[in-house]
């Protein structure tokens, strides 16, 4: 009983979507927009960030002998 439950449930999750619906095109446009966006944020951060806090963190912290 418990496992046709969850298998009915994992059957219903796995149904093929309509991928050329206007909805779903309009859905894979925005994710896609999201995830070029984080990715864009990402790479900004490592290519102008890192370098940044690394020479204000080896100037910031005093290292006496």
């Amino acid at each position: 009983m418990f496992y046709s439950k969850h298998n009915n449930i994992y059957e219903q999750c796995t149904k093929v979507t309509n991928i050329h619906s206007s909805a779903y095109k309009k859905y894979k446009e925005d994710l896609d927009l999201k995830l070029n966006t984080i990715q864009f944020i990402f790479i900004y951060i490592v290519i102008f960030g890192f370098p940044f806090f690394i020479e204000f963190g080896q100037t910031s912290i005093p290292i006496s002998d």
